[in-house]
């Protein structure tokens, strides 16, 4: 027998050929299909899209087809099986995110820093949770839901943690304004084409240069634009944000820009060497999945990311 080194408990050729074995076959692993339409209790046929099935039937909105996976889930009817009913709140000012899907492991980190800042600056706070649908950042869109209750709304994305001193944006933004932060003077990737797709998906074109982010966003009563898409979205990192921006510039809401403290994202600044007189720390981009082609965190960096921004949030500022 060949002296060899191997992991116990792994297939070795060479052990097996010694021992005159073959490698054990490998497990299928059984198909994932979706459910049956809920409206006819069957598939109808088979297409590609939607997990492979698409069902059509009678649509209550009073489109001629109703497609769930498809127009079904930018419809501003349809929600995720299991989603909770809008809050029914209004007043002067909140503070909303939306923690569903990977976003919903932050808040528990990032919930308590919202919920203390909404006191701090006399505005409600909610958090729309609950199960995602087919594209878990399209439940953003839930958002509309509180544009139409509230003079004033701050949108501030899942996993970002706004520090304990941070001052009263509603009283540094002027009414009646978009407040938003451009990413374009930091961004390396072509946004340009992304938000171009997302704009020809929906039959509309789109030729500006700017980035708006909307992980930190504030709103003022009746604006449009949080509102589903009425087509289906390309599926990629960004495609609810391509489209809320869409809104803002074919609506001509006036917008003010707000400066890098107020939106300091993670990819732009990974060691966080530089956040140390930021208000709102976005994680943007930090994820332990592969998003966005070379972001991905092994799991040490990633706890060792969440343990810096939580010092970040514990440190006192004169």
């Amino acid at each position: 027998m060949i002296a060899h080194s191997c992991t116990p408990g792994n297939y070795c050729a060479l052990c097996a050929h010694n021992q005159k074995q073959k490698p054990a076959a490998p497990k299928r692993q059984p198909l994932q299909l979706r459910g049956p339409c809920e409206h006819l209790g069957k598939r109808l046929e088979f297409r590609a899209g939607c997990g492979g099935w698409r069902c059509e039937h009678e649509c209550e909105a009073g489109e001629p087809v109703a497609v769930p996976g498809g127009v079904c889930q930018s419809c501003p009817k349809w929600t995720a099986p299991g989603t909770p009913e809008p809050p029914d709140i209004s007043g002067s000012r909140i503070v909303c995110t939306v923690a569903t899907g990977g976003a919903a492991d932050l808040l528990e980190a990032t919930e308590p820093l919202m919920r203390r800042y909404a006191s701090k600056v006399g505005a409600d706070f909610h958090a729309f949770t609950g199960p995602a649908g087919a594209y878990p950042l399209a439940d953003k869109f839930r958002v509309h839901h509180l544009t139409s209750r509230y003079d004033r709304l701050l949108f501030v994305d899942a996993d970002a943690l706004i520090h304990p001193d941070t001052p009263d944006l509603f009283e540094q933004v002027p009414a009646g304004v978009v407040a938003v932060f451009d990413d374009a003077p930091y961004v390396s990737v072509p946004f340009k084409p992304l938000i171009a797709e997302v704009a020809e998906s929906q039959g509309l074109t789109h030729t500006r240069d700017r980035v708006l982010n909307t992980g930190v966003v504030l709103w003022k009563r009746d604006q449009p634009g949080w509102q589903p898409p009425t087509k289906p979205l390309p599926t990629n990192h960004v495609s609810e944000q391509c489209w809320v921006q869409i809104n803002i510039e074919r609506n001509n809401l006036p917008i003010h820009l707000l400066p890098r403290e107020w939106n300091h994202q993670w990819w732009s600044d990974r060691s966080l060497e530089h956040a140390d007189r930021a208000h709102i720390l976005h994680l943007a981009g930090m994820s332990q999945s592969d998003t966005v082609p070379g972001w991905k965190l092994t799991p040490a960096a990633y706890r060792t990311t969440l343990l810096r921004a939580a010092a970040w949030a514990a440190t006192r500022r004169s």
